[in-house]
Formats: structure tokens, sequence, C-alpha cells
């Protein structure tokens, strides 16, 4: 009991302190917007996600310890979870890394090449970090991750030739297989002509406005398209949105 209450209390002082500090950085950084520079954006950015993680990180383990609300436990059971507590942890987390990867490049650029430090270098250094962890990155863990179930899937077909798999396991394993091609494909689509533009961007090449534009418009798309794909490929899917909305069917 004693120990709990400890971790209570560690959990509040910590938190509000967080908080109170983080939310200081924004508010003086927000007084001084007029006149930022590149770099105070991504101290903007960690103030953010350090905020965050002061209100997220700390909030369940509070509540669960002190029991503020006398629920009998029915808010951090069923709407404060710990795998929603971990989900905003781990996202703010890290958006705090890479924000301090990117910082920490933008550190040794002004200290190690001094005369390379202007806004032109920086700029360029912090788009091409973005372009390699938040979406080079991914891209070729969905590429390897896809690839993987596409040999593993004629694997499988070579086992059901022996009679391992049924037909009705071969046709789910063939529709996993196309729905996560598509998806690939598709993010790749939409993402990649404004990856190449900004690249191209970064390097100090002109690039149009309507070019700007129509790779930004094109890359919001990629919210859009993943729930058709899912009703257009997955019966299964299809099957289970008609029972919620009939009109569907």
């Amino acid at each position: 009991e004693q120990g709990e209450t400890f971790i209570g209390v560690y959990l509040l002082v910590l938190g509000w302190l967080s908080w109170f500090g983080n939310s200081l950085v924004m508010f003086v950084l927000y007084r001084q917007r007029a006149s930022l520079q590149s770099t105070d954006f991504l101290t903007l950015n960690l103030a953010i996600s350090d905020a965050s993680i002061s209100i997220f990180g700390y909030s369940r383990g509070i509540l669960e310890i002190f029991n503020i609300f006398n629920d009998d436990g029915y808010l951090i059971n069923w709407i404060w979870t710990c795998q929603v507590d971990g989900f905003f942890t781990l996202l703010f987390g890290l958006a705090s890394i890479n924000t301090l990867t990117v910082i920490s490049v933008t550190r040794y650029i002004k200290g190690c090449h001094p005369n390379k430090a202007n806004y032109s270098t920086i700029h360029k250094s912090y788009i091409i970090s973005i372009l390699i962890f938040c979406f080079f990155i991914p891209v070729m863990i969905m590429l390897f991750s896809y690839v993987s179930i596409i040999n593993t899937v004629k694997s499988t077909n070579a086992m059901s030739a022996d009679g391992f798999l049924s037909t009705r396991q071969r046709k789910v394993e063939r529709d996993v297989t196309r729905i996560s091609i598509v998806i690939c494909t598709a993010f790749i689509t939409a993402w990649s002509p404004y990856a190449v533009v900004s690249m191209w961007s970064a390097w100090g090449f002109h690039v149009p406005s309507t070019t700007s534009i129509i790779t930004r418009l094109f890359a919001k798309s990629a919210s859009f398209y993943n729930p058709l794909i899912y009703f257009g490929m997955s019966s299964k899917f299809r099957k289970d949105v008609s029972v919620l909305v009939p009109c569907t069917r």
C-alpha cells in the first residue's frame, strides 16, 4: 500500500512538473511565433510530444492508485485501458525520439560544420530525415513483409498439394495476400510523388506550385482508400458491414 502511494505521488509530481515545464516552453515559443527559426519548431514539437506523454503516460497510473473518481475501476478497465495508455505513450515517445534525432543532426551541422549551418542546409537535413524515417524505412518494411507473405503463400500452396491445406484455406491465404499487396501499392503510389517532390525541393530545385499542391492532395488520399480496398476485396468485411448497414447488401 505504501509502495503504491509512493509510486502515485511520484507519477503525480513528475507528470505535473513535466506538463508545466513543457507548457511553459510552448507558451514562450507561441509568444515569439513571429521570429521563430526552423530549429525552434523542432523544440516546439518536442515540447508538445513530451507534454502529451506527461498527460497520457501518467494519468492511468494516478487514476488507478488514487481511484480519484471512485468508479470501481470502470474508467481504467473499460475506457482508459492499459492498451490505450501504452498506445499513446508509444506514439508520443516515438515522436520525441525522432524529433531528438533531427535536432541532433541540426546541432551536428551547426557545431561541426558551421560554414554549412544555414537555413537551406538545416531544412534539407530535416526533410531528408523525415523521408528516411517516415517513408523509406516504413516502405522497405512493408515490402519485406509482403514479399515474405507471398513466399509463405507459395509454400503453403505446395503444402496444399500434399493435402495439408483445404481449398478454403488456400482461398483465405490468396485473399489476404491480394489485399496486402494492394494496400502496400496504394500507400506507395499515394506518397511517392510527394516524397519525390519534397526531396527535389530540399535539394534546391524549383517545384511549380501546382505540382506541389497536387502531390499533397494526392498524398492526403491515403486516408480514404483503405476502407474501399477492404470493402471491395474482402468478402468477410462486406458481410460484417452488411450486418451493421443493411443498405449495403
